[in-house]
């Protein structure tokens, strides 16, 4: 009796050992270079909309509509360091809209009410 479920013993370990071995010469999708080179360009693209954000925010028209709405900027500041993913992108697109008037060459930054006010609420419900 001890001989047969011995054996099944034996048929099963080798057949764990083959198919970990098959599997362990598997080829991967990605190189290690193009996975580095996505990290440091996901790395980069965040870097870059948590600056942009952060700018916004610091203008005077910025300072100027939270504080006649009574928020508070300095906390919604420090959350921009908290934000992530699909937060810290529409905060970063809203950011980019309000500053788009700039790259036609012009000296004054004119904020949309709406843009501004909607860069803020974003900010202020992913603190609360």
């Amino acid at each position: 009796m001890h001989k047969p479920l011995l054996a099944i013993s034996m048929f099963a370990i080798a057949i764990l050992g083959l198919s970990s071995a098959a599997s362990a010469q598997t080829t991967h999708i990605a190189s290690p270079a193009a996975l580095q080179n996505a990290i440091q360009t996901n790395a980069a693209t965040v870097a870059a909309d948590r600056a942009v954000v952060t700018r916004v925010l610091k203008s005077s028209d910025a300072r100027a509509v939270a504080s006649s709405l009574g928020l508070d900027l300095t906390r919604a500041d420090a959350a921009v360091a908290t934000l992530d993913g699909t937060d810290l992108a529409k905060a970063a697109a809203s950011a980019r809209a309000i500053e788009t008037p700039l790259s036609g060459g012009s000296n004054t930054i004119v904020i949309g009410t709406t843009t501004l006010l909607l860069l803020i609420i974003i900010l202020i419900l992913v603190i609360d």
